[in-house]
């Protein structure tokens, strides 16, 4: 890579790379809604949305600087070559192109980085916003998608620098390096930085001791454990309210302070982060090492699994002495043989695996079970058939020339099964099985459009691709269709229409199809009702495990729709819906308890299954939960947390909510 200084004229030289195609340029006037997200010495970042050719707008960022001078300039060359080497990896903040706001005129153009948009903004942020929110697991896995991220950086030969958490981003829950502007190779001298990068707390305390002291990839070690330690904690190290870091916290970094492990973080973890931010460089692992380490704590139970099974899915040892060597110490033809023979053997036991696993889960997504059963069932096929997950993880990630490996290896990621959840991964493996034309990967690329979830949410183009999978006499495909046309969502709605989907979805055996056309007959405004044809519908949606029609057979059998009363077996019901996870069950459950309804009395017990209801945003135990504060029983009356529940449960629509609100708030 050429030395920056030999650069003359930055702007001819951005010119010349536009021109040649090397750089995008985007064009300043088809940039809207540009919005100030962020300042700093170098100047400012703006989120801006693109309009792109197929007209739906995304958001990007826009870096600009302050002076657009050589040094500046310098900085958008050493980015855009370092970023071209780094950016094949997910967690590494994408560039996209330049822009400049004075279009016209080539020779005082300021020019400005256009580059992804994180929209959980710097690490820091998102740890304060979010930490009371997210699990232990949640950590892990920004943790290991920071600590993969910067190894790739030193796979690459580059050294990051600077570290730190207002200088990592969150994009879609994906952790994202940036600002590789004065990131350096390894290979290159370093003596020429003429400043310290990050705040005091990040940097590898030899740099703190000795100005001239090189940064190199042991002082990203050193950074990465303090960003552990961070990520644990959800606060900065060494932080003070309105207090700055000042030379005294430098001078007791050098003598050894290290911030104090957060309580019930596992010693594994502790002890991992501590090697990294060891005082002596050559003591602290690499940050393959580091990886490697982590994974072990992500995943303690996965075990490399040996070819020494026996039954109907052996692996065949082969034994291989030194007479099968030649001369030149190379294996002879016959050895070879057996390892091809050996190798297509295990190829071809993979590749059973995956049909058969691709199989079951489009048998479970066209009988519309919920996702957790599907995950757990994968779980039990793993387990029955003695696969080491992490093994037939590597191995899909090698073997990606057929559809099912393709859609298989987006399902692991789109479920977080043998690897960190990662939706953006997940998304493009299934749109190039799509590209190949394989319905399950169609129906899944339907849902990330359906939702918005990594990408630009397209509700007509969800349609279609529902639409094309509905017209193969697949029922997740007919029930999606039938959906869409009830609640009018990227169609113009058509109970009729919708009704004849759900009939061609129930019949075909899914169960949310079933679910749904019971729920009309049993309300009798679009259809005829019919208490008896609800009842039978929601019995076969039960049999299949879906949870909504699990609670709402139970509904039957608590009032008698279309069956006769028997609450002890709605109490079961419901009791196996909040077993699943089932809001309305739990609600329901709580009720039984309430009220006594085929079970005894236990208002202490309601109490704790309504709170559970509500804090996972069910209206009704939300408003069961409010009458509990309003006259205090089981806890201490609390009118106000009356009004708080009552506002979150009124917020949904919830008719009673509003009323109780209304009242509520007269009396205080």
């Amino acid at each position: 890579m050429a030395k920056n200084d030999n650069i003359d004229n930055p702007n001819e030289w951005v010119e010349n790379a536009i021109s040649k195609k090397l750089i995008k340029y985007y064009e300043y006037k088809h940039f809207n809604n540009i919005k100030e997200i962020g300042t700093g010495s170098f100047g400012k970042v703006y989120r801006a949305n693109w309009k792109n050719p197929e007209k739906y707008e995304k958001y990007l960022a826009i870096k600009s600087f302050l002076k657009f001078n050589k040094a500046t300039a310098n900085e958008i060359i050493e980015t855009l070559k370092l970023q071209s080497e780094a950016d094949f990896h997910d967690s590494v903040i994408h560039f996209f192109g330049v822009t400049s706001e004075n279009d016209q005129n080539n020779l005082s153009k300021n020019y400005s980085l256009v580059m992804e948009y994180a929209d959980g903004g710097t690490l820091r942020e998102y740890l304060r916003k979010n930490f009371d929110k997210i699990t232990c697991d949640d950590k892990l896995c920004m943790a290991y998608q920071l600590v993969c991220a910067v190894s790739c950086l030193h796979n690459e030969g580059i050294v990051h620098s600077d570290l730190h958490s207002k200088n990592i981003l969150v994009n879609q829950n994906i952790v994202k390096l940036g600002n590789f502007g004065l990131s350096k190779r390894f290979e290159e001298d370093t003596q020429s930085q003429s400043r310290l990068f990050g705040v005091i707390p990040y940097i590898d305390p030899k740099r703190l001791i000795e100005r001239k002291y090189k940064l190199n990839k042991m002082s990203d070690v050193y950074s990465i454990g303090v960003l552990l330690w961070e990520i644990s904690s959800g606060r900065p190290p060494f932080y003070t309210e309105d207090e700055q870091y000042d030379i005294s916290l430098i001078y007791e970094i050098t003598q050894g302070l290290r911030e104090k492990p957060i309580p019930n973080t596992s010693i594994a973890y502790i002890n991992l982060y501590t090697d990294c931010w060891n005082e002596e460089p050559d003591n602290r692992p690499t940050m393959s090492e580091v990886v490697d380490r982590l994974k072990d704590i992500i995943f303690p139970n996965d075990e490399t699994t040996k070819i020494d099974q026996t039954g109907d899915d052996d692996l065949v040892i082969i034994n291989i002495d030194k007479s099968e060597f030649s001369s030149a110490g190379r294996l002879d033809k016959k050895v070879t043989n057996k390892i091809y023979e050996i190798t297509e053997y295990l190829n071809d036991q993979f590749l059973k695996h995956v049909d058969e696993l691709v199989n079951l889960i489009c048998k479970e997504v066209n009988e519309g079970k919920e996702l957790g059963i599907t995950k757990e069932h994968i779980y039990d096929y793993f387990k029955n058939h003695n696969i080491n997950l992490q093994e037939i993880y590597d191995w899909l990630l090698h073997n990606q020339n057929n559809t099912n490996s393709i859609f298989l290896l987006g399902y692991l990621n789109y479920r977080g099964i043998g690897t960190i959840k990662n939706d953006w991964k997940a998304f493009n493996l299934f749109f190039d099985a799509l590209k190949k034309d394989h319905i399950l990967a169609r129906y899944h690329v339907g849902l990330y459009y359906e939702t918005g979830n990594t990408i630009v949410k397209d509700e007509k183009l969800a349609f279609e691709l529902y639409e094309n999978i509905a017209n193969k006499n697949h029922a997740a495909g007919e029930y999606k269709i039938g959906y869409f046309y009830e609640k009018e969502i990227g169609i113009k709605k058509d109970t009729n229409l919708a009704i004849c989907w759900y009939e061609k979805a129930a019949n075909n055996g899914n169960s949310r199809a079933q679910y749904s056309l019971a729920f009309m007959y049993k309300e009798g405004k679009v259809i005829e009702k019919d208490n008896v044809k609800a009842f039978d519908l929601f019995k076969k949606s039960a049999e299949r495990k879906y949870s909504n029609g699990i609670n709402m057979l139970g509904c039957c059998y608590e009032v008698g729709i279309g069956t006769r009363i028997n609450r002890k077996i709605a109490f079961e019901l419901y009791k196996t819906a909040a077993d699943l996870g089932n809001t309305y069950g739990i609600n329901n459950l709580g009720r039984c308890y309430q009220d006594g309804i085929g079970t005894r009395i236990d208002k202490y017990k309601a109490l704790e299954l309504y709170q559970k209801a509500a804090k996972l945003g069910n209206n009704k135990a939300q408003v069961n939960l409010a009458r509990k504060y309003e006259i205090g029983e089981g806890l201490a009356k609390d009118i106000n947390q009356a009004i708080y529940w009552y506002e979150k449960s009124a917020k949904q629509e919830n008719l009673n909510a509003q009323m109780k609100l209304m009242r509520l708030k007269e009396l205080v």
